[in-house]
């Protein structure tokens, strides 16, 4: 009886819990019907709401665009109708004050003025710091190009085709009747030496065995025939000179041969400035070095760039340059295969312009010499066996030869008219290269012109094949000596500058031939590019700006000259910030990392290349007395900082 009343009871259970459980499937059978419409009604809103959503702002962006559009219009509107004005020619006359100044852009480096004092005291240059950086002129659009430079890397092959007598470009030909009486061929000659403030000898080596003879040769050389020329770049050498040799009379022949135009001083920097691992700081300085020395003793203000050695180039050199008031400048090292190419489309000489400038407010007109490099056999034409012969100064028994094997010979009476038919054609395939019938011939190389047979040979054969091609009208030629000055006003004079073509972008990484790429040189000796960052510090020393700037020299901070050399720029560097006792921080008995003052106060220098810093812990003024502390920032704009 009692296993039946178990399974009764289990089996009670069971139907129990089978009626409760279709109790409940079959009520929520019947309230499905009124939950899934809600469920549709809910996601029919939220997709409605969204939508709508999408639509606004879909309107809000073509309304974005119109106005975009209309903006646009307006811009090329103002940019047709507006004027480019050319930067104005600093007078002769220095008894107006005249002022450089260019509008900038955005955060820029200062600007350079020339200032006139009174009471006949020599005029100043000074950097006017721009107040208010935050405008967007309504030119900073982008730069209409007809060259990009990056473009060109991407799109022509570096290949190094064999192209005959001009190994790196091709066969020139050109048209016996492109020239007549009334449209002359004309040729300047620019006789010129380059003079590297350090490389293979100390700066003070080679001013003592060759730069100073070049000086006392050419005050008297020049003087010598109605039309010789010569320009100059490096003012570290004429300072020296100027300072240390030069008798009275070899300054006044000096002054007057520059104020009869015989002598240009080009760029006239400290030095000619690398322009991939100098600061811009930096290279302003060494601009400013070598502009105040001229103006404070010369009255004299370069207006025309020469940079034909630094080993590629930098579009913001340039940028410097007209800030600072030149019209023209002149380069040379740019890799061999992109010379090859702007030949072709005769782009050799282009305005050059930065990126952001829409209309040409930054244009630098430029030219490019067209050869392997700025010697003689590779400035005359695209021979360099023919121009070799005309290098006078390879002549027999002069210790220089030819190293194609032909040596020059002199020129007389008997093979003038054979000398000056060969000169003449390499003239007149370089002239094939540029849009102008203007023909530039530098006329040197490094260290030329130390020796007085020199210019008499250079000079004298120079003139008697000047001569017979200008007494030759069916030549239609007209050569002449010429400094850069007198080349750049011929080709404004002949071609429009809008007719030039414009050029964006810079010459980095520079090769020679092959695939020779001089990129070496941008972290070559690191501890020397460090100590120039150092001394950028302390600028407000002379002695110490005067060394900084001999350091930004292309064969000094590169790190590319001898070692010897090297650790002489090193002794200055290390040696002029703490040579003089006026020299803010820094006492001439100080040594290592901690400077004294004549007081015993001591400073340290700091780990961010600033301005060395009083250590806190340090207290030589409990008596009460004032100290004057000298610091000088190497930033154009405020700051605030302890020291």
């Amino acid at each position: 009886m009692r296993v039946r009343r178990l399974s009764a009871f289990f089996w009670a259970a069971c139907i129990i819990v089978f009626l409760l459980i279709l109790y409940i499937v079959t009520d929520l059978t019947f309230k499905l019907p009124s939950i899934k419409p809600a469920m549709v009604e809910f996601d029919d809103n939220k997709w409605s709401s969204l939508e709508s959503k999408l639509r606004h702002i879909e309107n809000e962006l073509n309304e974005h665009h119109a106005v975009v559009g209309e903006i646009k219009t307006a811009m090329d509107q103002i940019e047709q109708s507006a004027e480019i004005h050319s930067v104005k020619k600093p007078t002769n006359s220095l008894k107006q004050q005249k002022a450089k100044e260019f509008k900038v852009v955005g955060d820029e480096p200062p600007k350079m003025i020339f200032k006139v004092q009174q009471n006949n005291e020599p005029p100043k240059m000074i950097f006017k710091v721009q107040q208010n950086m935050s405008e967007c002129p309504i030119y900073q659009t982008s730069s209409k190009t007809d060259v990009q430079m990056l473009s060109m890397y991407e799109r022509i092959m570096f290949d190094d085709k064999d192209g005959g007598v001009w190994k790196q470009g091709w066969e020139i030909e050109y048209k016996d009747n492109q020239w007549s009486s009334k449209h002359k061929l004309k040729v300047f000659i620019v006789p010129h030496s380059h003079n590297d403030p350090g490389w293979l000898k100390t700066f003070e080596n080679y001013y003592k065995t060759q730069t100073k003879a070049i000086f006392t040769n050419m005050v008297e050389k020049l003087s010598v025939g109605i039309g010789r020329k010569f320009i100059w770049a490096e003012i570290s050498f004429l300072s020296l000179w100027w300072n240390l040799d030069a008798s009275e009379t070899e300054k006044a022949a000096f002054i007057q041969l520059l104020k009869a135009g015989k002598i240009e001083i080009v760029t006239g920097g400290w030095v000619m400035n690398d322009e991939a691992n100098s600061h811009w700081l930096s290279v302003i300085q060494q601009l400013t070095a070598g502009h105040q020395w001229l103006i404070d003793n010369l009255k004299y203000i370069p207006k025309n760039a020469w940079a034909i050695d630094p080993f590629g180039h930098s579009s913001s050199q340039p940028y410097l340059l007209k800030l600072a008031g030149f019209e023209n400048s002149l380069i040379q090292r740019v890799h061999y295969r992109v010379k090859k190419e702007l030949a072709m489309n005769r782009q050799l000489e282009f305005k050059w312009r930065q990126l952001w400038d829409g209309v040409g407010k930054t244009d630098m007109f430029t030219h490019m010499m067209p050869f392997y490099s700025y010697d003689v056999p590779h400035s005359c034409g695209p021979d360099p066996k023919v121009c070799c012969q005309f290098d006078f100064k390879r002549l027999p028994g002069n210790g220089v030869t030819c190293p194609w094997g032909i040596a020059p010979r002199k020129v007389v009476q008997k093979n003038v008219a054979e000398r000056a038919s060969v000169i003449l054609d390499q003239w007149r395939k370089k002239a094939q290269l540029y849009r102008s019938n203007v023909v530039l011939f530098p006329l040197g190389d490094d260290f030329r012109y130390d020796r007085a047979n020199e210019w008499d040979n250079q000079y004298s054969n120079y003139e008697m094949l000047i001569d017979y091609i200008n007494n030759n009208d069916a030549w239609n030629a007209e050569v002449q000596f010429g400094t850069l000055s007198d080349y750049f006003k011929a080709v404004h004079e002949e071609v429009k500058l809008s007719d030039f073509p414009v050029l964006s972008g810079d010459f980095f990484t520079y090769a020679d031939r092959n695939q020779h790429y001089w990129s070496g040189y941008y972290t070559s000796r690191p501890f020397y590019k460090n100590m120039d960052r150092v001394l950028l510090a302390y600028v407000s020393v002379d002695s110490a700006r005067r060394a900084l700037a001999l350091f930004q020299h292309h064969d000094g901070v590169t790190g590319t000259s001898r070692d010897e050399v090297r650790e002489d720029y090193a002794k200055n560097n290390k040696a002029k910030p703490i040579s003089n006792p006026k020299g803010g921080l820094l006492p001439a008995e100080a040594a290592g990392n901690t400077r004294t003052d004549s007081r015993g106060h001591i400073f340290r220098r700091g780990r961010h290349l600033e301005t060395p810093r009083r250590d806190s812990d340090e207290d030589h003024d409990r008596a009460g007395r004032g100290v004057t502390v000298q610091t000088t920032g190497a930033v154009q704009r405020a700051r605030m900082e302890f020291i």
